[in-house]
């Protein structure tokens, strides 16, 4: 089985930040996943409606916006680092940049629209949605 990385490479350059990977190890805060990965694509189209038409001519314009969204669990050695983890994923997450699973670029150019995060003990669960195109 090969591994598969989800990262995101900030905006000018830099090293890419791992936000999931699977298989990934348990207890020392790897982020293991992505699961529940929901990946949308809503294209670009203008859509013109002539008077005295039988419908809508459609036109495909580009300015295709996408979304996607994942759940990342983290494993920590205690729940003292489980709760400094989740106090610092936001900080540590590129607000912008390319998201790439393996070799594939899902979004080119991503802003991390939001974060939720939840602790349960030693274990910390991340829910990311990245928008762009």
């Amino acid at each position: 089985m090969s591994d598969t990385t989800l990262t995101i490479t900030p905006s000018g350059g830099g090293t890419p930040y791992t936000l999931a990977s699977s298989p990934g190890r348990s207890g020392d805060g790897t982020p293991v996943g992505p699961d529940g990965l929901d990946f949308r694509t809503d294209k670009g189209v203008l859509d013109r409606e002539p008077i005295g038409a039988d419908g809508i001519d459609s036109e495909a314009v580009g300015c295709d916006r996408r979304a996607l969204t994942f759940s990342v669990r983290r494993v920590y050695a205690s729940e003292a680092l489980a709760l400094a983890g989740a106090a610092g994923l936001e900080a540590a997450c590129p607000a912008q940049g390319a998201v790439a699973l393996g070799g594939n670029t899902l979004i080119a150019n991503g802003t991390l629209r939001s974060l939720g995060v939840r602790v349960r003990g030693r274990e910390v669960s991340a829910v990311y949605t990245f928008e762009g195109y």
